[in-house]
């Protein structure tokens, strides 16, 4: 059994990240970060190619694993695929210093997803019509398959925005899903995600017996709903602007508030 820090959304707050990493990390042998690196407002150039810079170096970390978010996809893009996964926050002038030091990242050290234990970890999660029929490795061989493509402009729904953000999909892909009016419970999938930012750390679970959900401000994950076992799907919701992060070891989740 390993011992996993999880970090959510870092929209160019780097310094912050590091800060909570060496504070937090130490004694876990594996840190995934959930994406949204880059962007926020009123930000500028020149936080965008700090943020670069940054994705650079830190990918290269042994120990991290560093997924994909709508906000980081556009910056990954050829010049003909930025029209198509452009996201708010997003600008020319950012994408000009972005592109050239991103030009040699290697995507093979950027991921959709991570599987970890049982649990699948994304930006913002999947929805049942991606999980449906695959097992674990045949959606993480489809998601890398699909990164790259998209990364070259050809467009596919797992990365699709909808409806619940403002466009046109009905059903919002991995890095658009949105957990309050989107995200599904899927039995046999255990999910830990970002994107959709709150207060509070959210769960939505299904068991043989109930259905349901939990929040949790400013305090741990209760001890009697820490372990997954029993539960058909226990997923998790961890975007609060950096005032958390959450520590998975086997089948046991909990929130640590920074």
């Amino acid at each position: 059994m390993t011992r996993t820090l999880i970090v959510p959304d870092i929209h160019n707050a780097t310094d912050r990240a590091e800060e909570i990493i060496s504070a937090h990390g130490r004694g876990c042998d594996l840190i995934v970060l959930l994406g949204d690196y880059f962007d926020d407002y009123d930000d500028t150039p020149a936080d965008a190619e700090r943020v670069a810079r940054w994705l650079v170096k830190s990918v290269k970390d042994p120990r991290r694993r560093h997924v994909v978010g709508n906000h980081d996809l556009p910056y990954l893009c050829d010049e003909l695929a930025v029209q198509i996964y452009m996201c708010p926050g997003w600008s020319l002038e950012k994408q000009a210093v972005v592109s050239p030091i991103l030009h040699d990242l290697d995507l093979q050290l950027i991921h959709t997803a991570v599987a970890h234990e049982g649990w699948l970890i994304s930006h913002a999660g999947f929805h049942t019509s991606h999980l449906h029929g695959r097992t674990t490795d045949q959606l993480l061989s489809h998601c890398r398959d699909k990164l790259a493509d998209a990364v070259r402009g050809k467009f596919d729904p797992i990365f699709a925005p909808s409806r619940a953000r403002g466009f046109g999909r009905l059903i919002g892909g991995v890095t658009w899903l949105d957990w309050s009016r989107e995200f599904e419970p899927v039995d046999g999938w255990h999910q830990i995600v970002g994107h959709s930012p709150a207060r509070s750390v959210r769960a939505l679970f299904t068991s043989e017996a109930s259905s349901g959900s939990w929040d949790f401000r400013n305090e741990p994950v209760a001890a009697e709903v820490r372990d997954r076992t029993g539960y058909t799907s226990m997923n998790w919701c961890v975007d609060t602007g950096l005032k958390c992060v959450c520590i998975v070891e086997g089948n046991t989740f909990d929130i640590v508030w920074v």
